[in-house]
């Protein structure tokens, strides 16, 4: 059950973040945006 919770968790922060990119730079801020979460995600999964 922990596992799902950190899952949505994880996916609440990187959808939240690609409206926010998406919101600011149009499609390429999305894609940075996305990179970026890409990235937090990998972080957070690792430790």
């Amino acid at each position: 059950m922990n596992y799902f919770k950190t899952f949505m968790l994880m996916f609440a922060l990187t959808v939240l973040l690609m409206l926010v990119g998406d919101a600011i730079g149009g499609s390429q801020g999305l894609i940075i945006a996305l990179i970026f979460a890409g990235i937090m995600n990998f972080i957070l999964l690792v430790f």
